[in-house]
């Protein structure tokens, strides 16, 4: 088992703890399982939150206006697997994954 925390702290999102964690089970050496799961964080771009842009195409003009109350995205994201070997240079991997917004 892996196990693992990052603090990221920047000016939109205020301090956000990111763990992680990971763990692999090998019965045997010609199998093994696998899980993990992980936070991350989007956060939104300097655009997004103070940005405001006109475009003109022609005689056409678009104006981008920003969201200032756009506040950072959390995901969770989980994984799990299974690995197989069948001979020296044939294995067989499946994964499956979901994610928690």
């Amino acid at each position: 088992m892996t196990a693992g925390i990052k603090f990221l702290d920047n000016a939109y999102s205020h301090g956000n703890f990111l763990p992680n964690a990971r763990l692999l089970w090998t019965p045997d050496v010609k199998q093994s399982f696998r899980a993990s799961v992980t936070r991350s964080i989007r956060r939104p771009s300097r655009f997004e939150r103070d940005g405001n842009q006109l475009i003109r195409d022609g005689a056409e003009f678009i104006r981008l206006i920003s969201n200032p109350h756009l506040l950072a995205e959390t995901l969770w994201g989980f994984e799990t697997g299974y690995r197989r070997r069948i001979t020296s240079d044939l294995s067989v991997n499946i994964s499956v994954f979901f994610r928690k917004r």
